[in-house]
């Protein structure tokens, strides 16, 4: 059997929405029927009760003058002496005024009565008895079956009848003989409480017709409405599903192709078996996917691993603190062991809690590390070790040079009066040759330690580090009655001694090469910096000779002529060493600058309490 899936959701769902609108149209249709079935109820009720309260008036009338013995009224045409009241003492009288009365018993008075009610407001009555004394009051087919009935116990009787072309809706009730109905009915041998006859009223029904026709007419059309409006609804709400449905779709494809080729191997475990994998998860353990579909998950795991995922595994299922991510070791498919990043959530699949995670395979990751662990231990050995050359070659040089220069001191000092000019002359220049091996010797001791120790970070305030460089250069600055201007400095992250090097090259330089005949002016200053928030930038700016744009490209490479000038040799070692400071720190140096009117060197370095 297929299963259903996501592609089938848009053609359910289309198939829903029409059955909705058949069940809606079945459902709106027999509300309606059912509610003018009400309405006819309604009406044939409202005709009944109308009937049966003629029916009562009717009724209390009788009743009225049945106990008064009857009412006297005036003798004529249509009202003569009742024949049948012959034999009751004083059934006619004369008045004072010599007015001819006769007595009318309940019977008569009602069927007068009802004469006018006809005759007023259309309501017909009878009295009626399958024993009548007079012709009028014989009863009708429908009258005869309801005074059988009444006989067996029917307490009432209605029904709709034509009469006269007309709807009528008939009520008839049955009348029990009392002690005052045997004044008129006694020779005919009923007693009291039998069953002497009924009463029968008929109403009309045209105006309940017309009322419930046009009830049933509103309610035809207000279900109509109700009717259209529901199906506009389950056609805009299956419409919406579909739009949804179709959206979904979508989605579950993109995340079905986003996980099927997603490099890192994807699945779920429920009740400790394997119920989703993908191709990735089942290319790092050498499996197929059959292969691992209900598969323990354990298996995968190398046995000394096995407890601490189970462990975890149940601390997330309970809801507890367990890690999010760690590294295990791994059993592939061959039996080869490697290692995996694992990630676990969980989530409720199916109505169960499952296991949702990923992994990644980080053996070659491992490796490297090892290797570059190894490596790091032999770079630093050798950094010993170099380090160790490094003194030892700065003895060995500096012994030597030291010795060449005391001897041209003795020289100059014993001789230089008996020596020509041009053998003072080589003196000097072998002593200005001393000195620039001298400070050549140290720059490649400075740039050996830079390139050999790691910096010791710290939270440094550079202002004392420039405070305690311009000390250094006190004297320089004496012989060239520089000024110099300190603005706002921020404390950074860097080793100290390598921040004290570094100002105390780029202040140096700005001193020393400067224009003749002008103090020099150097500024020291900080700016942020906007795209980095980590780090900040700190300015050394000078008024000096400067350099052309054309050397920016090669202004930090070592021993470069930056001038024609014979007086200035070009620069050394110190910004080359500046360079490797600042990168050394994750930082970066570089410089602006103009012939004749100075330069400007920008150093950024990681802000303190920031990583850059």
């Amino acid at each position: 059997m297929r299963k259903r899936t996501s592609r089938d959701l848009p053609e359910r769902i289309k198939k829903l929405s029409w059955l909705a609108g058949v069940v809606w149209t079945a459902t709106v249709f027999g509300l309606l029927s059912n509610d003018i079935l009400s309405i006819r109820q309604t009406s044939l009720e409202m005709a009944r009760l109308e009937a049966a309260a003629h029916f009562n008036v009717d009724w209390s009338s009788r009743l009225w003058a049945a106990s008064h013995g009857g009412v006297y009224v005036p003798v004529s045409e249509k009202t003569p002496p009742n024949p049948f009241l012959r034999d009751v003492p004083e059934r006619d009288i004369v008045t004072p005024s010599g007015k001819n009365l006769t007595l009318m018993n309940p019977a008569y008075m009602i069927r007068q009565m009802m004469e006018h009610y006809s005759d007023l407001y259309g309501v017909l009555g009878h009295i009626t008895s399958l024993n009548p004394l007079r012709e009028e009051t014989a009863p009708d087919e429908w009258e005869r079956s309801c005074l059988s009935s009444f006989e067996w116990g029917v307490k009432e009787a209605g029904e709709v009848v034509e009469i006269g072309g007309r709807p009528f809706f008939r009520l008839m009730k049955p009348l029990i003989t009392e002690q005052d109905c045997l004044k008129c009915h006694k020779d005919q041998g009923y007693e009291v409480g039998d069953i002497r006859g009924g009463l029968s009223v008929s109403v009309p029904l045209g105006p309940y017709l017309v009322s419930r026709k046009r009830e049933i007419r509103v309610h035809t059309v207000s279900f109509a409405v109700l009717w259209a409006l529901g199906l506009m609804g389950i056609a805009f709400s299956g419409r919406r599903l579909g739009l949804h449905a179709k959206e979904r779709q979508k989605t579950e494809e993109l995340y079905t192709t986003v996980v099927e080729n997603s490099l890192t191997g994807i699945y779920m475990i429920r009740e400790e078996k394997i119920a989703f994998a993908n191709k990735r998860f089942a290319e790092i353990f050498g499996y197929s996917r059959e292969e691992l579909a209900g598969m323990d998950s354990l298996n995968l795991v190398h046995p000394e691993d096995r407890s601490l995922v189970a462990g975890n595994r149940q601390r997330r299922l309970e809801g507890k603190e367990a890690p999010e991510e760690y590294e295990t070791r791994g059993l592939k498919k061959n039996g080869e062991t490697i290692w995996v990043q694992r990630r676990n959530s969980v989530i409720h699949y199916e109505g169960k809690p499952t296991i949702l995670g990923s992994v990644l395979d980080v053996t070659a990751l491992k490796e490297a590390e090892t290797a570059l662990r190894t490596y790091t231990e032999e770079l630093e050995r050798k950094n010993v070790e170099l380090e160790g050359f490094t003194s030892m070659a700065s003895h060995d040089l500096r012994e030597p040079l030291r010795k060449v220069q005391t001897f041209a001191d003795l020289l100059l000092s014993k001789y230089g009066d008996s020596l020509d000019g041009q053998g003072r002359d080589y003196l000097r220049r072998m002593q200005m040759a001393g000195l620039r091996m001298q400070a050549l010797i140290e720059s490649l001791l400075a740039l050996s330690r830079v390139a050999t120790r790691a910096p010791l970070l710290e939270e440094i305030n550079l202002r004392n580090v420039v405070e305690e460089v311009l000390s250094d250069l006190e004297v320089l600055i004496d012989e060239t009655k520089a000024g110099v201007d300190i603005g706002g400095l921020p404390s950074v992250r860097a080793d100290r001694v390598q921040m004290v090097q570094l100002f105390e090259n780029l202040i140096g330089n700005a001193l020393k090469f400067h224009r003749q005949g002008v103090p020099p002016l150097v500024k020291i200053y900080s700016r942020a910096v906007e795209e980095k928030e980590a780090l900040v930038e700190i300015c050394i700016e000078d008024n000096g000779i400067g350099f052309a744009e054309k050397f920016l490209h090669r202004i930090f490479s070592p021993f470069q002529r930056l001038h024609g000038r014979s007086d200035y040799e070009g620069v050394g070692m110190g910004l080359a060493i500046c360079e490797k400071i600042v990168e050394r720190h994750g930082g970066s140096i570089s410089a602006a600058s103009q012939p004749g009117r100075g330069s400007t060197f920008m150093v950024t370095l990681p802000a303190a309490g920031k990583r850059p």
